[in-house]
Order: C-alpha cells, then structure tokens, then sequence
C-alpha cells in the first residue's frame, strides 16, 4: 500500500497538469472501492436491471433524436450531459452516406446521446443490450420475492429500451459494436433456447461460423489508408513515444492529451484523441 501511494505522489508530481493527474488517481480509488463493493454484497442483476433500462432507454432514445436532427437536441438535456454540436462542428464523428450507398454522397452525424463518442455508445449498447434480452426472457430470479403480476410488467417494460437501443446500435455505424452487439444477441439468443455452446453440438458450430464470417466481412471492409485507420496508428506512434519520455513512473494519469501534441506536432487540435488502445494509453500514463 505504501509502495502504491508512493507511486502515486510521484505520478501526481511528475505530470505537467497535476491537477488532472490526481483527479484521476481519485477516480482509481473511486472504482476500486465500487468493485469491492460489489465483491462484498453480490447484488444480482434483477435487481439493477430497471435501472440498467433506464439508462439504455433514455440514451437510445437522445441518439435517435440526434440522428434525425443532425445536431444535439440542447435544452435542459446539456446538464444531463449531452454537449452542443452539430454536422459542421469540427472534428465531430461523421459517415459518408457513399459507404452506404452509391446513388448519393452525403456526411451525416453519428450520434453521440451523452457519451463522448459514437463508438463508447455503441459498446455501452452491445454489452447492455444482450443483457436485458436475457432477462426479458429469461429472467434471473430476484433477490427480494417478486410477484407475477410485477414480473410481467417489467418484462413488458423491458421491450421498448431493447428495440429503441437496436436501433440506436445501429445509427451509431460503430463498426466494432455493431459486429459485436450482434455476435452477443446471437449469442444470448442460442443460450435462452437451450442450445450447448460446445463445439461438439451442431447448432453451435454454425454460430461461430457465422461470427467469423461476420467478422471476416468486417475486417475485408477496412482500408488501411483511410483517416481513422492512419490516426489510430499514428496515436499507438504517439503513445509509445510518450512512455519512453518516462517509462516508469510514466507521463501522469489524465495527461495524454496534454502531452500529446509534443508527440504528434502535425496534427490539428481536432485531431486530438486519445489512443485508441488501453494498454498504451495506461502505459503512457502510469509507465
């Protein structure tokens, strides 16, 4: 423990924005203390999966509107977290409407609800959505005594949060989610009816065939040339030349974009994201 918080001082110390470096370390602490609380008490998943609802049903609904709108819905919903922004704001995710078609070339806007990108909303919806299906149909018994009555009201209440977030998965056009969400729904699909997931059962082989095929088609799709692909590359670049400015204590947590145009100079301020990879974003950060 002395060691960790030693090493935390220095991280703190070493860090050009120390204030944003123990902001972040706070918020280690923060997680650490909720994973252990959820060592310690266990909680079953009926009994978060309204909540858990809630939050799929209210961000799919806000992506949707977005979509349709070209721009942020604004109001009362920027202190629930969504930012002002638009089709023409720079640096916002687009897709090309030639990638989907070729009768027409238009830029339209992905979606964002309130996460800070359309690709962190599409894996919120393809790790939740799988979920909710399960319990929709077939629920975990809850920890409290739940009566029919109840039971079918929140399986009924279920329905709308899933079709609304399928829907909001896919207007997301996160490439990576979508194959993945997919995957997880076929997935939970083949469990609730029953189905052994060994290699050994026909049905099962079949399912993994498709998911290669699947991700196969995905991966052909890529160009390496294009944008998103050379600036991922370009930041893992950037990354590893951060570490190597402070390879054991590292450059700060938090401090990767503030650092970053020392490493990737060619780039605009629009341009700067953080790596697109969580190994060296934390080895970066931390050494």
């Amino acid at each position: 423990m002395i060691a960790l918080i030693a090493f935390g001082v220095a991280n703190i110390s070493i860090a050009h924005n120390a204030h944003v470096a123990f902001y972040k370390w706070i918020k280690v602490v923060e997680f650490v203390l909720l994973g252990w609380y959820i060592v310690k008490t266990k909680p079953g998943f009926s009994s978060i999966v309204f909540p858990l609802s809630i939050g799929v049903f209210y961000s799919s609904v806000l992506a949707i509107a977005q979509f349709f709108l070209q721009h942020s819905v604004g109001g009362i919903l920027w202190w629930l977290g969504e930012r002002a922004f638009n089709v023409e704001t720079p640096g916002i995710a687009r897709i090309d409407s030639c990638q989907l078609s070729t009768f027409s070339c238009q830029q339209f806007l992905r979606p964002y609800a309130t996460f800070p990108h359309p690709n962190v909303l599409g894996g919120f919806l393809a790790v939740t959505l799988p979920l909710l299906l399960n319990e929709l149909i077939r629920p975990i018994r809850p920890i409290r005594p739940m009566n029919e009555l109840m039971r079918k009201m929140m399986q009924r209440g279920l329905t709308v949060p899933l079709i609304l977030g399928v829907v909001a998965l896919f207007l997301t056009f996160s490439r990576g989610a979508i194959v993945v969400g997919v995957i997880a729904i076929a997935v939970a699909i083949a469990r609730i009816k029953n189905y052994e997931l060994g290699m050994k059962n026909k049905k099962s082989i079949i399912l993994y065939s498709l998911f290669f095929i699947l991700l196969f088609a995905v991966v052909a799709q890529t160009d390496v040339q294009e944008e998103s692909v050379v600036v991922r590359g370009q930041l893992n670049e950037a990354a590893i030349k951060l570490w190597q400015e402070s390879p054991l204590i590292g450059i700060g947590l938090g401090n990767f974009l503030i650092e970053l145009p020392k490493a990737l100079p060619s780039r605009t301020i629009y341009f700067l994201q953080p790596v697109h990879n969580i190994y060296l974003l934390v080895l970066s950060e931390a050494g």
